[in-house]
This record gives C-alpha cells, structure tokens and sequence, in this order.
C-alpha cells in the first residue's frame, strides 16, 4: 500500500490518501481525484460516488460539494466548511469530524455509524434516515435539523450538544454522558 500526501494551497488544504495500490494504471482514475481538484478550485462541484477512504482534509471550504453517495469511511476532517454539501447517502462510518461546518447540508440517508463528531454545526441540516448508530456526539448543534427517523442507537452526547426543541435523543436511541440531558435548541 502506497501513501500519498498532496498539498494543496498550503496552510488552507491538506488531502491525504491512503489505499491507493500500486497496482492500478497510472491512467487510472486515483481515489480522491475528485477532492483533490475541488481544493484548488475546479469548475464542477460534482463528486457523487467518489471513494476517499482514509481520506483527511484540514481546513477545505466547499459548500456546494455534491458528494452524494461518496464513500468517506476512516475519514478525518478538521476545521472544513461543507455547510449546503450534498453528503446523501454517503458512507461516513467511523469518521471522525472536528469543527465541522455541516449546517444545511443534506446528509439524508447518510451512514456515519461509530462516527466521533466534536464541535459541527448540523444546524438546519437534513439527517432524515440518516444512521448515526454508536457514535460520539460532542459540543455539536443538531438545533432547527432534520431528524425524522434518525437512528442515534448507543450514541453518547453529552449536554452541550443542541437538539431541536421538542427532539428527545432518548427515543432515538442515545445515552447521555455524565447522567446530563443535552439542551434543545432555541
């Protein structure tokens, strides 16, 4: 297995893949090719189905990014604006999102099982049938979201994160850290 480190505008994106094999044709469309143009700022904004496992990006803003479909599992994502992207979907399981941007994204249907999400903003997002089951949810802002038919199955949040008014992730599945209930939104 090879590793490839591509800088992109430094200090503002960071792609990292891993997995692409040595084996595949240098013609060969790489994993992550996609992301790779959207960091310097390609034209098209379509990347569904896109495969990046294991991908990491630090400090991307592409808001309009369609990524349906888009296979991001063992992902890292740090400090990334993908607030309007279109995530639905998507494969995000055992992702691990840090201050991310997600407010009005759509992430219906979304698989991000045994994902660890501190400090996101899903704010007025589209979780519908999305499955977050066995996640970590930390200091994140689900308020004014989309939450029909969510599947929060033994995830922990603790009580700094934001539901929306009237959402109980009790009956959804979640557990509450430290014995506290995390705040509806306003």
């Amino acid at each position: 297995m090879k590793r490839f480190l591509i800088g992109i505008v430094p200090a503002v994106a960071i792609l990292s893949v891993v997995g692409y094999e040595a084996s595949h044709p240098k013609d060969a469309v790489k994993p992550c090719e996609c992301l790779a143009l959207k960091t310097t700022g390609a034209a098209s904004d379509d990347c569904h189905n896109t495969r990046c496992p294991a991908v990491t990006l630090n400090g991307l803003s592409r808001p309009t990014l369609n990524l349906r479909g888009a296979v991001l599992e063992y992902g890292v994502l740090t400090s990334v604006n993908f607030s309007s992207v279109d995530l639905s979907r998507s494969e995000c399981s055992f992702i691990a999102l840090n201050g991310v941007d997600l407010s009005k994204a759509n992430c219906a249907g979304a698989f991000m099982k045994y994902a660890r999400i501190t400090s996101c903003s899903f704010n007025r997002a589209n979780l519908r049938s999305a499955a977050l089951a066995h996640a970590a949810i930390r200091t994140s802002d689900f308020s004014h979201a989309d939450l029909t038919a969510i599947d929060l199955n033994g995830t922990t949040v603790d009580r700094a994160t934001k539901w929306p008014n009237g959402f109980n992730p009790e009956r959804h599945g979640a557990i509450y850290t430290g014995g506290h209930k995390a705040k509806s939104g306003k």
